[in-house]
């Protein structure tokens, strides 16, 4: 499990996250599918839902906000902003916790 931080909020890759988090915000999407169709174009949507379920993952608060509005804490036509946001999400979808 990984965490980091986006804006002052904390972000976990953890088995929450990828088993229930992602499919909640997704309508049942497959995590792992959604992110390997990724290989050669960036989804903004699938990274905003990526971001929903890791947020939500790392603070149990955040689970009783909507999605639309952990969303909105993204501003999207921010370059250098969702330059960073995109990644730290890719870089929690492909870090593994490290071991002791």
């Amino acid at each position: 499990m990984v965490v980091k931080e986006f804006k002052g909020h904390k972000l976990c890759n953890s088995n929450w996250a990828i088993a229930f988090g992602y499919p909640e915000v997704s309508n049942g999407g497959d995590l792992i599918k959604d992110v390997a169709s990724m290989e050669k174009e960036v989804s903004v949507p699938i990274l905003l839902k990526l971001y929903v379920s890791f947020r939500r993952a790392a603070d149990k608060e955040a689970r009783n906000k909507s999605v639309d509005e952990i969303m909105d804490e993204v501003s999207v036509f921010d370059t250098e902003e969702m330059t960073k946001f995109t990644e730290i999400i890719m870089d929690l979808i492909s870090e593994k916790a490290k071991k002791d």
